[in-house]
């Protein structure tokens, strides 16, 4: 990557590497991550730092309501006519 070139902090609609994100998350100096995808020739893959599922299951909840209402604001704009 150039050193002029800033990533920008905010949503996108175009996708990311997976290498990106992973070096992100590390560099973010997380306590427990939980890391989910497929593999390239299609299978899924699961890890995580805990071994309590509640934990994981709790985390993976509150990701799906944060991403829902990341959606239904962007809804939202759509239907306003802002984006």
């Amino acid at each position: 990557m150039n050193d002029n070139v800033i990533d920008f902090p905010g949503g996108t609609t175009v996708d990311i590497p997976a290498e990106k994100i992973l070096k992100a998350a590390i560099e973010a100096d997380l306590g427990d991550c939980v890391v989910m995808g497929w593999t390239k020739d299609g299978n899924e893959y699961f890890a995580g730092t805990t071994s309590d599922l509640r934990t994981v299951q709790f985390l993976a909840n509150r990701l799906i309501h944060q991403t829902n209402m990341m959606a239904d604001e962007q809804l939202a704009e759509i239907r306003n006519g802002k984006r």
